[in-house]
């Protein structure tokens, strides 16, 4: 559902370079909290599986806090935009190998 979502911000974005340019800061928070969404209704059904959620629902939680903060303040611009999407994707590449190493050790 995600990949889906991404091809279609892709072609948002190519297919309307001069309003992309504009509006990408509210573009992409909608992407960020659609995703975030995604991941805490997973996050949600994985917990009534049985199976360990916690850092499913951190990066959707975070996915979202980023999205407000984004659409909160889209007048700043691109250096916003850049410097919090910096700190999302580190956070978000920290949370994924966290979420990675606990669920090697769940099935080893």
């Amino acid at each position: 559902l995600v990949g889906l979502l991404d091809i279609f911000v892709g072609v948002i974005f190519v297919g309307n370079l001069g309003v992309t340019a504009a509006s990408i800061p509210v573009i992409f928070a909608l992407w960020c909290l659609a995703v975030g969404i995604i991941q805490v209704v997973t996050a949600y059904q994985m917990s009534k599986l049985g199976a360990s959620w916690k850092w499913t629902s951190v990066a959707g939680i975070l996915g979202i806090l980023f999205a407000f903060l984004i659409l909160a303040y889209p007048s700043i611009g691109a250096f916003t935009l850049t410097a919090l999407m910096g700190l999302y994707v580190i956070l978000y590449g920290v949370v994924e190998i966290i979420e990675y190493f606990y669920f090697r050790k769940i099935s080893a």
